[in-house]
Formats: structure tokens, sequence, C-alpha cells
């Protein structure tokens, strides 16, 4: 099952401070070495990442020291010989160690950003896509505007999970661009367990049953009149839908509080009468309905209002063996259009005289 509903988004292309925080990066096994190896030389190091020369260890060391995962063992009071001496020793961090255990590095980073932000109807915006751009300028001076929007702040040092990554951004400065407005489908797809929602590269799981939503679904739409405890929708009697087992459309379905375009529930729900007096006429129409055949037996006649009988969840016991061929023959009396079953039944009763 699934629910869409159509989005607005708006993509700024904005100038901002940001963490890249990566999985991917190969800073997270050199760190798992310095772990194992520290405190370590720059000879140390570059045994393990050979064909690498010297020089590049260096400045591997140099830059995982710049973001604080590593320092230095023994300080020396020689400025020189620190920036030098290849027998200098480092240890990893604290930090770094934090690195080597959830397997993901942050990256500080600075440059231009398309930032693709949804507005999804009775909800807080959301980013649903972060994606770095080359060149240093904004692309189109002529639409650049210099107050950036307050729903910008919002965003600030909260990670942002995609599909190209988890980006965290620091600060935004005030001058941007909007690039594009478009309409997205904001799709939850639900399983039995949990549901997704995804809008473009954002994605989201939550856990939680079908059955549950499904009851949500059912409440905002029919309020008092479903009961989630029998799972059942409770409707007034009509002559013209006498189904007890329905394909339910909503045409504006309310989840999580978010509302949804029109859909269709993939299983039947239960429909029950409203009270005993509702479920009689309701008994009755569909006994007179549903007959296709002559009945030679009172027996016979029994199983078949029995199985009618067991339909109606709430009233099985009320209505089984609550009606003869006879009192249903008498029933029948009181409306003409039925004359051709009560002829039917009146023949049965004479046959089997």
């Amino acid at each position: 099952m699934k629910l869409i509903q159509h989005t607005p988004t708006t993509t700024y292309q904005v100038l901002t401070d940001y963490t890249e925080i990566s999985k991917e990066s190969p800073f997270i096994s050199i760190l798992k070495v310095c772990s194992e190896q520290s405190p370590f030389t720059v000879d140390d190091l570059q045994d393990f990442l050979r064909p690498l020369n010297k020089n590049a260890v260096k400045n591997i060391i140099h830059r995982l020291e710049q973001l604080d995962y590593l320092m230095k063992y023994k300080e020396d009071s020689d400025e020189d010989y620190q920036e030098h001496s290849d027998e200098l020793e480092y240890w990893i961090s604290a930090r770094g160690i934090e690195v080597c255990l959830k397997e993901e590095i942050e990256e500080e980073k600075r440059g231009i950003i398309a930032m693709t932000i949804a507005y999804p109807k009775n909800a807080h915006p959301i980013i649903v896509k972060l994606e770095p751009l080359s060149k240093d300028g904004f692309q189109d001076q002529e639409n650049t505007k210099n107050n950036a929007k307050r729903e910008f702040n919002d965003f600030i040092n909260q990670s942002q999970h995609l599909k190209n990554g988890t980006f965290k951004l620091k600060h935004i400065e005030d001058t941007y661009v909007v690039r594009e407005k478009k309409e997205q489908d904001y799709i939850f797809h639900f399983n039995e367990e949990n549901y997704t929602t995804q809008l473009l590269d954002f994605s989201n799981t939550v856990e939680t049953s079908i059955s549950e939503v499904i009851a949500e679904l059912l409440t905002n739409e029919y309020q008092s009149t479903y009961d989630e405890e029998l799972q059942l929708i409770r409707m007034p009697f009509d002559h013209n839908a006498l189904s007890l087992k329905r394909t339910i459309s909503i045409e504006n379905p309310k989840y999580n509080g978010l509302y949804f375009n029109k859909m269709e529930l993939e299983k039947p729900v239960q429909i029950s009468p409203l009270d005993d007096q509702e479920a009689e006429k309701w008994f009755t129409a569909l006994v007179v309905s549903r007959i296709q055949n002559y009945f030679f037996s009172d027996e016979e006649f029994h199983i078949y209002t029995k199985e009618i009988a067991e339909e109606f969840v709430e009233f099985i016991q009320s209505l089984n063996n609550s009606i003869s061929r006879m009192e249903l023959l008498n029933k029948l009396h009181k409306n003409p259009a039925d004359f051709y079953i009560k002829a039917k039944l009146d023949t049965i009763n004479y046959l089997n005289y």
C-alpha cells in the first residue's frame, strides 16, 4: 500500500559552510591503521600505505591532525623540528577513535550547494536534495537575492540523511538564488511492520504495523463509526448497498497529520449495521436477494440463512435461526416488488406439502 502527496519543492543555490559525513572515505581505513599502530611515525604509516610516497603520507597526517583526528604524541619546542622530523610520533585522538567505531567521518567544507526544500501540506519543510556545485559563483547573477530566508536557519546543525550522503549545514550566507520550483511526489510505502517515506534523495523509515496505519486512515475518515477493536465500519441500512465486505476508497486520506491523494485500501473492510433493528432489515434483504435455488427442506433453508447470519460480525447470535421460510413469506407480503420470490417460496411450500 502507498500514499502519495503532490508536494511543492523549491531548489535554492546557496553559499554555505557544511560538514559532509561519509562512510566511504579512505580516511576511515587510515585511522583504523593509526589506531592499531599508535604511537606511530611517518615511516610506520607509510609501510601500510604503499605505494604512497613519504610526502603524500605527511600530507595525510597533516590533514587528519587539522581535523583533530590525530595529535602529536611528543611535543618539541623546536617548531622546525616538529614540521620536518620523520621521527615525530603521532597518536589517534578520541575523535579519531569515534570515527573508527562509527565507521563514518566528518569533513568540513565550504562551497555552493543546490539545496532542494520540499513543503508538504500540514508539515514542516524538509531538505530532500543537496548537491554540491563545482562552480565558484552563482549560476544566475540576475536573480541573486541578498536576504536569506529565515527557514534556512531551521536546518543549521541538523543532519540531513540523503541518498548521496549525510550533510550538516553550518552556516548559510545571505546571498542565494531560486533555481527551480516544481511539484514532486511525496510517497509513503507501507509494509507489514514499517513504512518508508521518499521524495527525491530524502528517505526515512518508521516502524509501525500496517494495521495501525489502516486504523488511523479509517478513523480519520469515518470518525466514531469505525470500530478499531473489531476492525469494522458501522453504516446505516441501504437496500442498494447490501455488501458486508467492501473495497474502501478515501477521497482525501489523512495520515500522521498529512493529507494525500485519493487512495483505495488493498483489502476489503468489514461493514456492520448500526443496531439490532437495522441488522434485521439488512439480514432479511440479503436472504431475499440471494435466493437462487429451491429449498426442499427446512434444514436446507436453515443452512442458507445461517451462512448469511455469520457475515454479520456483531449480530451473529441474534440473527442465526431468527427467521423461517414462513416468516419470510409474511415479510414479503409487505413488499409487492418481492412477488416472484414470494411465489417461489409458496410453490416450495406447496410441493413439500
